[in-house]
């Protein structure tokens, strides 16, 4: 099983990086040329509007994901489903708390 040769411009900054420095600036030379490098892929691959969508994208299926939690814990019981309101609302406070139960008692009906 053969492994293809890394891309030229990745392959060109690899040789680089284990060329052995030729002077005492040699050393700075490669470590600018790796930051370099990093800015630019980090451009090339848009690393941030991806990361943007990710989190747009997350916070959207939150919801959802949130009553689906509740209808499942709702299956095992009301002390199940206590106990997962009790511990939402520890971690993200007192009003949502108070909204996640609003939800359930709405659900209920």
């Amino acid at each position: 099983m053969s492994t293809a040769p890394p891309p030229p411009r990745l392959g060109r900054y690899l040789r680089a990086l284990t060329e052995p420095a030729r002077s005492a600036s040699g050393g700075l030379v490669l470590v600018w040329r790796l930051i370099v490098g990093t800015v630019q892929g980090f451009s090339e691959h848009k690393v941030l509007t991806l990361g943007a969508a990710l989190a747009f994208f997350v916070s959207l299926s939150l919801a959802p994901m949130l009553v689906i939690l509740l209808a499942v814990a709702g299956l095992l019981g009301d002390d199940v489903q206590a106990r997962f309101v009790e511990q939402m609302t520890e971690l993200v406070g007192p009003n949502a708390g108070a909204a996640l139960e609003t939800v359930i008692e709405s659900a209920r009906r």
